[in-house]
């Protein structure tokens, strides 16, 4: 099942088709984007190692384009293939989803998070003003890299909670901002290992960047780790 809920209407498992395409980073992340990591003193950075861990393969998902739309499967929705996640990460450990939608429409691309040119359902929503918590740890989850979890604050100097688009905003950046550097030759992929077996699909050189979702993201136990997903 996904660990989105009504996102899917799919229970089949693939891969996503690849495409070349490369955004110039420079020209994706705003000044505006930067004003709000500084403004929960974030900074990004780049996982610690290439891995040859093994990764749990992927959901098929389809996204409807609007709220209301029936399982069928029209030319109203749209097709995508979420990124493979460690075993730790999997649904049976989740305990917390945070979601991303713009009217409706879930999984908004990542480069369009990273320029603030879209606002997201529910922006001004404190989504850890509940739990009370100062800081989390999080971290990406994708075949070939290590990450290690790292702390975000969740709320500012003032004290106040973290809205939904801030979230989205400083997940997207560091996303996008690691794609990247890979793509441009600054950080190296490890064996990308999905269900035990040896995969290319998720070589992020043969991706393209505009075509990445990002879903939500999930509570494992210690970890919030986004749910990214690529066009099919």
């Amino acid at each position: 099942m996904s660990t989105l809920g009504p996102v899917s209407t799919s229970m089949s498992r693939g891969e996503p088709h690849q495409y070349q395409h490369v955004i110039d980073t420079r020209q994706v992340i705003s000044s505006s984007q930067f004003d709000i990591m500084n403004k929960f003193g974030f900074k990004m950075q780049q996982p610690t190692q290439p891995s040859d861990k093994s990764f749990e393969l992927g959901e098929s998902l389809i996204l409807p384009r609007a709220p209301g739309l029936g399982p069928e499967i029209s030319r109203d929705a749209i097709a995508v293939t979420t990124v493979p996640r460690l075993p730790e990460f999997s649904s049976k450990d989740l305990f917390h989803v945070i979601k991303f939608s713009v009217n409706g429409m879930p999984g908004p691309y990542i480069h369009e998070l990273a320029r603030g040119t879209i606002r997201i359902d529910g922006a001004n929503d404190r989504v850890f003003e509940a739990f009370g918590w100062k800081t989390i740890k999080f971290q990406i989850s994708w075949p070939g890299f290590e990450f290690k979890g790292r702390r975000l604050n969740v709320r500012d100097m003032n004290g106040e909670p973290m809205r939904r688009d801030e979230l989205a905003s400083i997940i997207a950046s560091q996303i996008y901002q690691f794609l990247s550097d890979v793509q441009n030759g600054k950080i190296t992929q490890g064996t990308m290992i999905v269900n035990g077996r040896v995969s290319k699909s998720w070589d992020i050189k043969k991706i393209s960047i505009a075509h990445l979702r990002l879903l939500g993201m999930n509570y494992y136990r210690s970890d919030w780790v986004p749910v990214l997903a690529l066009d099919n």
